[in-house]
C-alpha cells in the first residue's frame, strides 16, 4: 500500500506529514495552519485541492517533536518510518499490558494472547492509516494497569498519554473521582504540564488555530470527518435518521457523551463487580458514547476483549476463551468487507453481557480441591 502513489497518499498520515513538515519549514507555531497544510498536502498528490478537501490534523501539538525526527520530502520513506514507532509503540504496550494482567499464566498462554491482541484487525486498520492511535492504546494500557495495582502516578501517566483524544481521556478521568481521588489530581498536574509546553511549543496564534481546529472538528462537516460512517451510537443514529442541519447530529453526539460520562459514574459508584470488568464496561461505554471515534480507535477493544478471557480461562475446559480476540478480528473484518458497520454495535453488546455476567465455572485450583475431597 505505501508503495502505491494513489493507495497512501488516500490515508490519514497525510495530515500528519503536512503538519510535520509545517513544523519543519515553518516553526511549530504555524502547524494549524489551513492553508499551509493544504500547500504540503497538494505537493504530495500532485494536484490542486479545492477549498475545504483539505485533511486536517486536529490533534494536540505533543507529538509533533518526534513527528518531525522521522520526516523528509520522500512521503514514502517518512511513512514507513512512522509506521515503524507506532509498531514499537503497540509492542511495548501489548508486552506490559499481558505480562501485567496474566502473570500467573505460562508462556505459552501469555504469547498467543499477545499475538491475537496485536493482530486486531482495528490495530492493522490503525497502522495502515498512520494513525496515533498507538500512543492513546499505551496511555490506556497505563491507566489499567495503574488501577489493578494501585498506582496513582501510573494511573496519571496513561490519561495525560491519552489525551491524544480528549474526548476519552475526560471520560475516563471523570470516574476516579469516585475511587481514586489521588491519582485524579495527579493525572490533573501531568495534563497542566503538557497543556503549558504545548503552549509553549505552538505560542499564541498556533493556540488560536488549534482551538480553531478543534471548532471545526466538532461540527462534524469538514472532508475527513464522516461522522456517518463511525462505529459508535452517533454513526449508527446518522445511518438511521437524516438531520437537516449538521449542529442538530453534533449536539447529539455530544449528549450521548454525556450520557456516557453519567453511566461511567453510576458505574463507578455503585457497581460491585470485580475492577477488571469495570474496566472493560468503562472502555466499552467509552466507545459506544465517544462523539468522534473511527474504526482505527476500535483498538481499544483489546481491553475488554482480554479482561473477559482473564476472566473466563481460569477452568481448564475454557482455554478456548482465549480465541475470543481472533473471532472478533473475524467479525469486524466480515462487518467492514460487507459494509456492515452497524453490525459492530451488536459486538458491542456481546461484549457488555460478557463483562457483566460472571464465569461461574470452577477454576482449576478449585477441581483439584474437589477432587482430593472425593
Amino acid at each position: 500500500m505505501i508503495r502505491n502513489p494513489v493507495e497512501r497518499n488516500g490515508t490519514d498520515f497525510i495530515a500528519f506529514y503536512a503538519t510535520g513538515r509545517v513544523a519543519q519549514m515553518h516553526g511549530f507555531s504555524s502547524i494549524y495552519n489551513i492553508e499551509l497544510q493544504q500547500k504540503i498536502e497538494q505537493e504530495v498528490v500532485g494536484f490542486q485541492l479545492a477549498e475545504g478537501q483539505v485533511l486536517l490534523y486536529i490533534h494536540p501539538p505533543y507529538l509533533i517533536p518526534l513527528l518531525t525526527l522521522v520526516l523528509d520530502d520522500n512521503y514514502a520513506g517518512s511513512f514507513e518510518r512512522w509506521v515503524l514507532i507506532l509498531i514499537c509503540i503497540y509492542l511495548i504496550g501489548n508486552l506490559f499490558f499481558v505480562k501485567s494482567l496474566y502473570a500467573n499464566e505460562k508462556a505459552e498462554t501469555q504469547f498467543m494472547l499477545f499475538a491475537g491482541a496485536f493482530t486486531l484487525a482495528p490495530l492493522f486498520i490503525s497502522l495502515w492509516q498512520g494513525q496515533d492511535t498507538a500512543f492513546l492504546y499505551l496511555g490506556i494500557v497505563f491507566w489499567c494497569v495503574g488501577i489493578l495495582k494501585k498506582q496513582d502516578w501510573l494511573i496519571g501517566t496513561g490519561l495525560a498519554l491519552a489525551t491524544i483524544r480528549p474526548h476519552i481521556s475526560i471520560a475516563l478521568a471523570v470516574p476516579l473521582l469516585f475511587k481514586y481521588q489521588r491519582a485524579w489530581w495527579r493525572s490533573v498536574f501531568l495534563i497542566s504540564i503538557l497543556a503549558v509546553l504545548s503552549v509553549m511549543l505552538i505560542r499564541f496564534q498556533g493556540t488560536i488555530d488549534f482551538l480553531n481546529l478543534l471548532r471545526i472538528s466538532s461540527e462534524g462537516t469538514w472532508f475527513g470527518m464522516n461522522p456517518e460512517a463511525m462505529p459508535n451510537l452517533l454513526g449508527f443514529i446518522l445511518r438511521i435518521v437524516q438531520f437537516p442541519n449538521p449542529a442538530t447530529a453534533s449536539l447529539i453526539g455530544w449528549l450521548i457523551y454525556l450520557a456516557g460520562i453519567v453511566v461511567l459514574c453510576v458505574l463507578w459508584q455503585r457497581s460491585n463487580i470485580t475492577d477488571e470488568r469495570l474496566l472493560g464496561l468503562s472502555i466499552l461505554t467509552v466507545i459506544v458514547t465517544a462523539p468522534h471515534l473511527h474504526l482505527h480507535d476500535l483498538t481499544l477493544l483489546i481491553f475488554p476483549l482480554l479482561f473477559i478471557v482473564n476472566d473466563r480461562i481460569a477452568a481448564p475446559l475454557n482455554q478456548r476463551w482465549m480465541l475470543l480476540p481472533l473471532g472478533t478480528s473475524l467479525f469486524l473484518v466480515a462487518g467492514i468487507l460487507l459494509d456492515a458497520v452497524s453490525s459492530i454495535l451488536l459486538l458491542f453488546i456481546i461484549l457488555a453481557w460478557l463483562l457483566l455476567y460472571q464465569d461461574r465455572s470452577p477454576s482449576s485450583q478449585e477441581l483439584q480441591s474437589l477432587n482430593q475431597k472425593l
